[in-house]
């Protein structure tokens, strides 16, 4: 194709023209696995999310302290870090019963799952989250805007 013969061709056979947004490949995956946001819990999160993954770390050494006591021969980081509670941070708003253990990685200590998941409900849920998703779709609406 040239410039000179570019029209004859689009009129002669426009579905041999290639997708200016070609589809993406679809892939199966199974019902009940999660897609979780990626996060290496290594950098610090945005400011509400952040103040949210250290309150975990602070609520989940306040249990360790009270449920393991004495009997720990290491520190509460070691069980539960604030690595984990930035992807629990991350992806609040897809953590439930059945997968909060995946995204840790390990066993939790008696009690440490009730306190992530209300906790995490508490905050999806409360006024402080529901502005900040307000404001990531007030930003995105305005890229889309300004995109255009």
């Amino acid at each position: 194709m040239t410039t000179k013969n570019f029209d004859s061709i689009i009129l002669e056979s426009p579905t041999n023209i290639a997708s200016l947004n070609p589809p993406s490949k679809v892939c199966i995956t199974e019902k009940d696995k999660v897609v979780w946001v990626k996060e290496s819990g290594e950098k610090p999160l945005g400011e509400i999310l952040e103040a949210f993954a250290q309150e975990l770390v602070k609520k989940f050494e306040n249990l360790f302290y009270n449920q393991m006591k004495e009997y720990s021969a290491y520190p509460p980081s070691v069980y539960f870090g604030i690595k984990q509670a930035r992807k629990i941070a991350k992806n609040v708003t897809i953590l439930t019963w059945d997968n909060i253990e995946q995204l840790i990685g390990h066993k939790m200590i008696p009690g440490q799952m009730e306190m992530l998941v209300k906790d995490a409900e508490t905050f999806r849920l409360g006024d402080i989250y529901q502005n900040f998703l307000q404001i990531q779709q007030n930003r995105s609406a305005k890229i889309e805007r300004n995109a255009y």
